[in-house]
């Protein structure tokens, strides 16, 4: 099983998916109470074993992680103590460690190796005054004071040369006694050697120069010693006779007063006066023991300002060495900064800085680093401030009227961050972060209230899923109320449905029948099938029939649906579809709706019988019908003849299978070969149910075209397959309403009339046919191409779509249409509250956006279907 810390960081990332799920949020609280459980143990095993990197670890999960509730107090100040503990522990090892190195480059005399180690444990003291016991910290100062005498040694060696360079120099240049006798006497104040012919070349030189002077000068010098030895001698018999036991009492109450203001310099200026004027007070006993105490007093003073200037360099270096590199203008430097003038403080309170110069050294460091510390204290509430500016501003910026998941994802990052600002502000004064309580308990009232919109929203939208589906919609809405009983949208929600749920039915369909027409391809209107054209032409009457009762009414002015075009269009194709409906491709054409003659209803099939055997030029055309199974050897004929121009009989005639002249044709079922056949399988068959007008025209042009129909016969077929096309297609009605005029106009007598091709009334036919114009098919064909561009499309009004539902006590709307899917248009509501209902507008759709008037809603009822209507 993966840790504990592994499968609480997967349950973090699932409860922020869904906080709304409440087992999650309460898995999330109890695994994170075991981790925080788990963390104290492994917190204090890191600690015995000295792990600082596992304590780190463990720190940063605390601070980084995002907790339900905040880790206890107790737990985040004990790992904190362990990590301060241990790294102390180190810090203190690291400094013994660099005086081990220290000591020994003493032992090897090498003071270039021991510089650096000092300076680093001069540094780390300054930090930490105790890192090193007493013992260590004597073996540091006598390292240092080695070091220290070993370059005062050198600089001593420095100025030793220079004074002898100078000395000889100025012998040369003779410059004159009273400028060298410093630079001599400061040589032999050193005590070094002066070698013996410099020291000749300057006593010459001395001698040379002073001789007369110097014997005026010592006389008068010996003169004025005499006279003052004999004045002293006088006055220190009678001191010395009269108050010997008062001087050394006032004495030694004099070096007791300076002791006891601990004066020591003081003191040892006295001891020093009484030794030059007063050598007989100064060995007196009494004076004698005062003079130990003063040494000793003076031993102490040399060790407290030692140690004084030791802890003060500290203090120098530590604050030079941020101030160098400008660490002191950070905010991270308070804490250094508090710290060092804590100690200062502790310093000054304390018996270390006794001298004017040392606390008036110290009062002007503290006085530094207060200042400091008043403008890194600023600057870190300003910084915090700053920090949590943005926080307030997005809140501020928060959109009410949006519940969702990165709305939420928001708030909860503005809340991380604010947690995060809050741990990391030790440095604030407490009255500025205090101040930004109030911000988090404005951020999780916010989080709060938007998981539970969240929840909400995510109900309710699965409701607005249901619009479309009246029956579903209403049954969704009322489960709805009765599981929220009580609550506001509810009951908004129950009112709506009081209002309006009776028109959502027929409402809906309305809205399919107008989504019918409106997705109409006028142009392709005949490939519909029989089925398909009687479902259209009742659909059309019924929304003729529902308009006057329609919301949308009155966006057609107030006038009933009319579109005369359309409706002779889909019934022509019904009742075309419907009359054919059990016949054969052809008798569609040449039965009972193409021809309509009583001499052919029966009919079928052109046969072609030669009427002379030896001259295939004379042909009769006869229309047969169509062979039984059993004739297999004749055909019947039927035939019209020529004294019969009433038409009143018809004549069956037995033609065997010989008698008949056959064309290149593919088989039959029986003997008898149809002629017609090449132009009811190209034709008739592709265009029952599909283009019938394109495909009328090419079976006109077909048999227009081909050579092997008699004239008469020709010229009677396309009379018929014409009149058939006009009445399965008003378009044809328009396209071939002069060609058909022309037909009529051509007084052609009945063909069949004509059977006999030599007859005068024949022949007269013939030349009146050969005669007649023929179409030009593509001619017609570009007319039938516009006619189909130029056709109306049906106008069923304004289409009404639910667009969104409008719930005020959630703050915002649901969108339903939110995409531009169902195109553009003015928004309404629905108003009942008239005899009849009326979509009132209140706004717009473009595109995803829904702009309306939110007060007209106000002031009518808190739970509202926006529509859009659109004309198709």
């Amino acid at each position: 099983m993966a840790p504990l810390r592994i499968r609480l960081e997967l349950l973090r990332k699932l409860h922020a998916i869904d906080p709304t799920n409440i087992g999650w949020a309460d898995d999330l609280r109890l695994f994170e109470r075991k981790r925080l459980a788990e963390i104290e143990k492994e917190a204090s095993a890191a600690e015995n074993a000295g792990e600082l990197s596992k304590l780190e670890r463990l720190a940063n999960e605390i601070q980084e992680s995002e907790w339900t509730e905040s880790p206890p107090d107790a737990l985040v100040a004990s790992i904190r103590t362990s990590l301060k503990g241990i790294r102390l522990k180190r810090h203190r090892e690291a400094t013994r460690e660099l005086l081990n190195k220290a000591d020994a480059a003493f032992r090897e005399k090498d003071k270039e190796a021991a510089r650096e180690p000092l300076e680093l444990i001069a540094t780390n003291l300054a930090k930490d005054p105790k890192a090193l016991d007493d013992s260590k910290l004597r073996i540091y100062h006598e390292i240092r004071n080695w070091l220290e005498a070993l370059e005062a040694a050198a600089e001593a060696d420095r100025l030793y040369r220079d004074q002898l360079i100078l000395l000889d120099r100025g012998l040369d240049d003779r410059i004159g006694i009273r400028k060298l006798e410093p630079i001599y006497e400061s040589i032999r104040r050193m005590e070094r050697p002066i070698s013996e012919q410099l020291e000749k070349r300057y006593l010459r030189y001395r001698a040379e120069s002073s001789e007369s002077d110097s014997r005026k000068f010592k006389l008068r010098i010996g003169a004025a010693l005499i006279a003052l030895f004999s004045i002293a001698g006088a006055l220190g018999t009678v001191s010395m006779t009269n108050s010997w036991k008062r001087r050394v009492n006032e004495a030694e109450l004099a070096i007791g007063q300076l002791l006891a203001s601990e004066n020591v310099d003081g003191a040892e200026k006295e001891i020093e006066r009484l030794e030059t004027e007063s050598p007989w007070i100064a060995h007196d006993p009494i004076i004698a023991a005062r003079k130990t105490e003063v040494a000793k007093a003076r031993a102490e003073e040399e060790r407290r300002k030692e140690t004084f200037e030791m802890t003060f360099a500290g203090f120098n270096a530590a604050f030079d060495q941020r101030n160098k590199t400008g660490a002191l203008n950070d905010v991270d430097a308070l804490d250094f900064v508090r710290k060092l003038l804590n100690d200062a403080k502790l310093l000054m309170d304390g018996n270390l800085a006794k001298l004017d110069d040392e606390r008036t050294r110290l009062s002007t460091l503290m006085t530094e680093l207060t200042e400091i510390e008043s403008k890194l204290q600023i600057k870190a509430n300003e910084a915090f401030l700053e920090e949590i500016a943005p926080v307030e501003q997005a809140l501020r910026e928060l959109n009410p009227a949006i519940a969702n998941e990165d709305a939420l994802d928001k708030i909860r990052r503005m809340l991380q961050k604010l947690d995060a600002l809050l741990r990391n502000a030790e440095q604030v004064e407490a009255p500025v972060k205090q101040g930004a309580g109030p911000l988090k308990v404005k951020l999780e009232q916010a989080r709060d209230s938007m998981i539970e919109r969240i929840k909400a929203n995510r109900e309710f939208g699965e409701i607005v899923k249901t619009v479309g589906d009246s029956k579903k919609f209403r049954a969704a809405l009322q489960a709805y109320v009765n599981r929220n009983q009580g609550k506001a949208d509810a009951i908004a929600i129950q009112g709506m449905i009081d209002r309006q749920g009776g028109f959502w039915e027929p409402l809906e369909a309305m809205t399919a029948m107008q989504r019918k027409f409106a997705s109409l391809d006028v142009a392709n209107l005949s490939k519909l099938k029989g089925n398909d054209a009687n479902a259209l032409h009742s659909v059309w009457g019924q929304l003729k029939t529902a308009l006057p009762w329609h919301p949308s009414f009155s966006d057609l002015n107030g006038k009933p649906l009319e579109d005369p075009w359309i409706e002779r269009m889909v019934r022509a194709i019904a009742v075309r579809s419907e009359a054919n409906n059990d016949q054969s491709p052809t008798e569609r054409i040449v039965g009972k709706e193409g021809l309509g003659h009583p001499a052919f209803i029966d009919t079928a099939y052109l046969a072609v019988m030669p009427l002379d055997k030896n001259n295939v030029e004379f042909m009769a055309y006869y229309l047969v019908k169509k062979p039984q199974q059993n004739q297999v050897n004749q055909a019947a004929i039927q035939g019209i003849r020529y004294e019969d121009l009433q038409l009143s009989k018809t004549v069956q005639t037995k033609v065997l299978n010989n008698q008949i002249a056959f064309g290149k044709f593919d088989n039959f079922e029986s003997p008898v070969r149809k002629i017609a056949t090449p132009l009811r399988r190209n034709g008739l068959r592709v265009a029952i149910g599909f283009e019938w007008e394109s495909r009328a025209l090419e079976f006109i042009s077909q048999v227009r075209d081909d050579d092997k129909i008699d004239a008469l016969a020709k010229y009677y077929l396309l009379r018929q397959i014409v009149q058939a096309a006009v009445d399965g297609s008003p378009i044809l009605a328009t396209v071939l309403k002069d060609y058909r005029v022309k037909l009529l106009e051509a007084g052609v007598a009945n063909p069949l009339n004509f059977v006999d091709p030599h007859s005068t009334d024949a022949r007269n036919a013939f030349g009146r046919i050969r005669n007649f114009r023929l179409f030009n098919n593509a001619d017609f064909v570009a007319s039938l191409q516009k006619e189909l561009k130029d056709l109306p499309r049906p106008d069923t009004g304004s289409i009404f779509y639910p667009a969104a539902v409008v719930n005020p006590n959630l703050d915002g709307l649901i969108p339903i249409a939110g995409d531009s899917s169902i195109g553009d248009g003015d928004l309404h509501y629905l108003d009942t509250s008239g005899p009849r209902p009326q979509f009132v507008p209140i706004g717009k759709k473009q595109g995803a956006q829904l702009d309306f008037e939110k007060k007209i809603l106000e002031k009518r009822v808190p739970m509202e279907i926006l529509w859009v209507g659109v004309r198709k």
